[in-house]
């Protein structure tokens, strides 16, 4: 299991620039960033297959980034969001559940 920020989530294309997560002095340490298909290459190359993908949460501001009824408003549309962002694998927060991929055989 892998959980790590969706790169390609809904939260990612309304906020760019603007996602904290992006941020290395917010977050601390995301230097690389991946969406479910870039993880599921790289779980091949490393001899595992994907075995499902859960995503969850849209945020479209941080706070103090606007003024404050301008950020509950955006967390209202936000949370309306959620339920459809997961069904769609596009929320910003991304597990990938992994499983040894079977041997390869030579022809």
């Amino acid at each position: 299991m892998a959980t790590t920020p969706n790169g390609g989530s809904w939260t990612a294309r309304a906020m760019g620039a603007r996602w904290e997560v992006f941020s290395l002095r917010a977050m601390g340490g995301h230097v690389s960033f991946f969406n479910p298909r870039s993880l599921r290459l790289l779980g091949e190359r490393t001899g595992f297959q994907l075995a499902r993908v859960e995503t969850r949460h849209v945020r479209l501001a941080e706070k103090g980034q606007f003024p404050t009824p301008v950020y509950l408003l955006a967390k209202l549309a936000a949370g309306a969001l959620d339920t459809p962002a997961r069904l769609a694998g596009a929320g910003h927060d991304f597990t990938a559940f992994f499983r040894a991929a079977g041997p390869t055989v030579a022809r």
